[in-house]
């Protein structure tokens, strides 16, 4: 019996990532079929929460700046890699975006 992945939400992909129709499905076809594609959103999605939740705080301790800078800077290495991702399968399927 085969096993079916599970439709993992768009929404853990960057939005600049995702702006045009073809981008979009692309990215939904890579969130259930690219396990590290996968992985990254997960990962984005949770450090953006983060990143959210310290920009929010009224006031942070020095200590809660540098995690807010490690956490920008650990999401944008997430962003990038799943921008790699998709470049690298336009490229190597360029029906795929068309």
């Amino acid at each position: 019996m085969e096993q079916t992945k599970p439709d993992l939400d768009i929404e853990l992909c960057p939005e600049e990532l995702v702006k045009e129709a073809q981008e979009k499905e692309l990215a939904r076809w890579l969130m259930r079929e690219n396990i590290e594609f996968q992985r990254l959103g997960r990962e984005y999605a949770k450090l953006d929460n983060e990143f959210l939740t310290l920009s929010r705080t009224p006031s942070l301790t020095p200590q809660q700046e540098t995690q807010k800078k490690v956490v920008l800077k650990l999401r944008d290495i997430k962003k990038e890699r799943m921008s790699q991702i998709l470049r690298s399968y336009k490229r190597r399927n360029p029906s795929a975006s068309q």
